[in-house]
């Protein structure tokens, strides 16, 4: 897997390399050039853009994730490696058997983010939040799972 860099330097030559091809026509080349500069999502990656959104909230996100950047980072990897059909999972992955959990705590966020979208404050979230039922329970199996704890190896 390239870097950053490396990845950023063959995105540039092909940007560049569409405006030689002749037989494609403009509207096709800017479309494309679209995509390859991620014009539509500000350049961030996907867990670039899932820090964002647990930055939103962080009443909620420190009660459900202790480290947001491991977290995010396995999610990234996990829709990465289901979109792309891997065979061979990474280890940032989350194990099959992880997912309802995973999915669970992203719905949360989501609905975090929603609830901050209609104009409540980060703190009325985390008040609305905890009066709901299925989020106590979610939390205490998080807390008692030590769910989704970065590993040692990655402080």
């Amino acid at each position: 897997m390239p870097d950053d860099e490396s990845e950023k330097k063959c995105r540039d030559a092909v940007i560049h390399s569409l405006d030689k091809l002749d037989s494609l026509p403009d509207e096709y080349k800017e479309w494309a050039k679209d995509k390859l500069q991620c014009k539509n999502n500000r350049g961030l990656t996907l867990e670039e853009r899932l820090i964002d959104l647990t930055e939103l909230i962080p009443e909620i996100t420190s009660q459900l994730i202790n480290h947001k950047e491991f977290f995010c980072a396995q999610i990234a990897a996990t829709r990465n490696d289901f979109v792309h059909d891997n065979k061979k999972k990474k280890k940032k992955s989350a194990k099959l058997e992880e997912l309802p959990e995973l999915i669970e705590l992203l719905s949360f966020i989501l609905q975090a983010c929603f609830l901050m979208e209609l104009g409540f404050d980060s703190k009325e979230c985390y008040q609305l939040l905890n009066r709901n039922i299925r989020y106590q329970y979610t939390l205490e199996r998080v807390r008692k799972k030590k769910c989704f704890d970065c590993p040692k190896e990655n402080l």
